[in-house]
This record gives C-alpha cells, structure tokens and sequence, in this order.
C-alpha cells in the first residue's frame, strides 16, 4: 500500500512540473513573438495594420538615401537604396513615404509582399516584410517591418530602388518629413514611440 502511494505522489508531482514547463514555455513563446508596446503583436498584426507611434522627441533615428547624390544619363537606369539607421536604439520597423518627379524619372515597382505570402515563411519571419500601399505617379508609401519578436539598432536597408532617367535636369527624392508629425515618416522604437528625427534627401543631375 505504501508502495502504491509513493508512487502516486511521484506521479503528481512529475505530472505538475511537466504543466509548469509546459506552461512557462508558452508564455516564453508568446512573449517572444510580440514587439514593442504600440507596435502590435505579432507579424501577421503588423502586416495587417500601419505602424502606431507617438512622437519621442529625443528620437535619433535617421533616413537616408545612398547614394545622396551623382550625375545620371538619360535611359540608363541606377539604383537608389533607402537605409534607416537608429543608431544605438532599438527599432521595429519603419513607415516610409517618398516624393520624386515622374516627368524626370521612372521608377520600377518593387515586388509587392501580401500578407498570404509572409506570415509563416522563412524569409519573411528572418529578413521582415514589406507592406506596399502605393508605388507610382510620383509618390512611394510602404512600411518595413522587423520579424516578430526581434528588432534592429544601427543601419538597415530597408528597400532598394530603380529609376530610369527619362530628361535632363534636377531629379529630387525627397522623404515626406516633419519633425514632431506622426503622419509622415516614422520610425517605431520602444514602447511604441516614433525615434525617427532627421532625413537625408538626394538630388541627382540628370545629362
């Protein structure tokens, strides 16, 4: 009889560690799949749903283009990448809106990123996803998005694109920006706050 019962108080106590492992390694999986307060939970979120910042005025994140600037030729096409940069903080992803003239250049789409295609794939839950809301007439506006529960410091790329040149003259890229606005660029960083605070904007001369 004391045998039985021994090994009953065995089997509970074995049985209650295994919920309690259990139980902490969910939560542990949950955890890490959320991102900064504000920024929503997982990937699948974040793709269904614009970035949600408040302004943080001692934000030091930056967006650039690169290169800044270079003479271009009429039909040859060139590449432009768009870089963020957030320096030592932690960042989640990016809102971004670019003005160009299309009269000058003529910009390729970038291959557009749905949600069916990203959320559960190698790729995206690595290299983070792309969500393109319009990409022509003159105006860029996509969001980038860091893999659910990781974020990136210091220098990114986010985007790479391809104009041809169609005349002569002073081609602009211009990022949509004011400082204190969460309506333009944006950069989401801890808790949820825009930590974007200054841009690069470049200017190419066209023969």
């Amino acid at each position: 009889m004391r045998k039985n019962n021994l090994y009953t108080f065995i089997f509970l106590v074995v049985g209650g560690l295994l919920i309690f492992v259990v139980g902490f390694y969910s939560n542990q999986v949950i955890k890490n799949a959320q991102t900064a307060g504000g920024v929503n939970i997982t990937l699948k979120n974040l793709i269904q749903n614009k970035l949600k910042t408040a302004i943080n005025k001692n934000g030091k994140a930056i967006l650039s283009f690169s290169p800044l600037s270079g003479e271009q030729k009429i039909g040859k096409s060139f590449n432009v990448s768009v870089v963020l940069n957030s320096q030592e903080q932690n960042n989640y992803g990016a809102d971004v809106i670019i003005n160009y003239d299309p009269l000058i250049l003529e910009l390729m789409p970038v291959e557009k990123m749905e949600p069916t295609d990203c959320v559960g794939q190698s790729d995206c839950l690595e290299q983070g996803a792309r969500i393109i809301n319009k990409w022509q007439d003159g105006e860029i506006i996509f969001s980038y998005l860091a893999p659910a529960g990781t974020n990136w410091q210091g220098e990114t790329k986010i985007v790479e694109l391809n104009f041809t040149p169609k005349k002569a003259g002073a081609a602009y890229l211009k990022f949509n920006f004011e400082p204190n606005s969460s309506t333009d660029c944006n950069v989401a960083g801890d808790n949820g706050q825009d930590i974007l605070n200054k841009v690069n904007d470049a200017q190419f001369i066209i023969k």
